[in-house]
């Protein structure tokens, strides 16, 4: 198989059944026949079925399928059973969905693709203890930023998350605070155990171009590695779920595939390759991502998508992460040939500021896809 450029290799894995395993081999186990990860990986070093406090990230587009047309899934979720029946449900527990709050914009990086978030004040903690109030029925919380360890009270929401009753606390990061150890620990202590860490680039030059700061690029690598160090994984609700966020953008995207693989080492749960420079055409950099995706399947890690559209994606239409959610966060346009799309009821489109710079340019309606059926149902769409 070759690919662009990329130096490819797999990942070494211990096929050995860790000691703790829920599934004892029996007749729930994925095992690697559907979800594409064995026991004992060095991905995770937990079974698929437990990935994220839950499910999310551990399964295949494969075993999806099966579970919607077989109806057999079933999980075991916080000591209880939780069967899979039919479509309606199946959805909802693949992805998590979590209440955003925004907690500042300081950042201790300056990225140039960043896309912060104007016009309105940093929020004090009563403002966020006030939202935490009005959860309704999501369970999970997700903090960003601009970068939401620099607070000074960074911990005392935490701590107020945690007293609401949310059960899942998520932090969107640079990742370069847990370079402390001391900030790792007491992060993982206080309730939150999944993070998603942003990246440019394996290679400090072009990381620490884009983010404008000298060894920014060493101190999240530094955080990754302490936030994984912390190996409390025979007490389940203490091991880290680590995604890894990688921006696509001028700087980078030839690299995708090697920065994916440069970091698959590290112990990652779940990548995302997310579309945030406007000025870059799409079209250029989809032949590399695709490969990159094509190399994490190969090593068993489990890969997304942000901000490309399903007809961009023929073939990896399953890897398109606004597929598993109902409101996609950012704003995105669609145009009239999106009506004739199979995609288009699930698809959110393309982003307003690629939008305004390149149009629907190179992209086509797929008229029909032996996906389209699958997808539907995962999204919630009565066929």
């Amino acid at each position: 198989m070759i690919f662009h450029g990329l130096t490819l290799y797999l990942v070494p894995f211990n096929a050995a059944e860790p000691s703790d395993c829920l599934w004892k081999k029996g007749p729930h186990c994925l095992s690697s026949d559907l979800s594409g990860r064995v026991c004992g990986s060095a991905t995770s070093n937990r079974c698929a079925r437990v990935a994220e406090g839950q499910v999310e990230g551990g399964l295949s587009f494969a075993s999806f399928s099966l579970a919607v047309k077989e109806n057999e899934a079933q999980m075991k979720c916080k000591n209880k059973w939780v069967e899979f029946i039919g479509n309606d449900t199946i959805r909802d527990l693949i992805m998590i969905q979590y209440k955003r709050i925004f907690v500042g914009s300081a950042c201790n990086n300056n990225c140039l693709y960043c896309q912060k978030k104007t016009g309105a004040s940093d929020p004090g903690l009563s403002d966020i203890r006030a939202q935490m109030d009005r959860k309704n029925a999501l369970d999970s919380v997700e903090l960003y930023g601009g970068e939401p360890t620099l607070r000074r009270d960074f911990f005392e929401i935490l701590n107020a998350a945690r007293g609401d009753g949310y059960r899942r606390m998520k932090i969107i990061t640079n990742a370069r605070a847990f370079a402390n150890i001391n900030t790792a620990v007491k992060t993982l202590e206080s309730g939150c155990y999944f993070f998603e860490i942003k990246v440019h680039h394996h290679e400090p030059a072009v990381h620490d171009h884009v983010t404008q700061v000298s060894g920014s690029l060493h101190q999240t690598m530094q955080g990754i590695v302490n936030l994984r160090s912390v190996d409390t994984r025979n007490e389940e609700p203490l091991s880290a779920f680590i995604q890894l966020r990688i921006l696509v953008s001028r700087h980078n995207y030839k690299d995708i595939g090697n920065v994916a693989l440069h970091f698959i080492p590290y112990e990652i749960d779940r990548i995302t390759l997310a579309f945030d420079d406007s000025q870059l055409e799409m079209s250029q950099a989809l032949p590399y991502i695709r490969d990159a995706i094509n190399a994490c399947i190969l090593n068993r890690v489990w890969i997304n998508t942000q901000r490309i559209p399903l007809c961009a994606m023929a073939g990896l239409e399953h890897h398109v992460s606004e597929i598993y959610h109902k409101k996609p966060a950012g704003n995105f346009n669609k145009s009239k040939h999106c009506e004739k799309c199979v995609y288009n009821a699930v698809c959110p489109g393309i982003s307003r500021a690629y939008f305004d710079n390149f149009g629907f340019n190179k992209l086509e309606p797929v008229l029909e896809s032996r996906h389209a059926q699958d997808i539907r149902r995962l999204h919630h769409e009565k066929i």
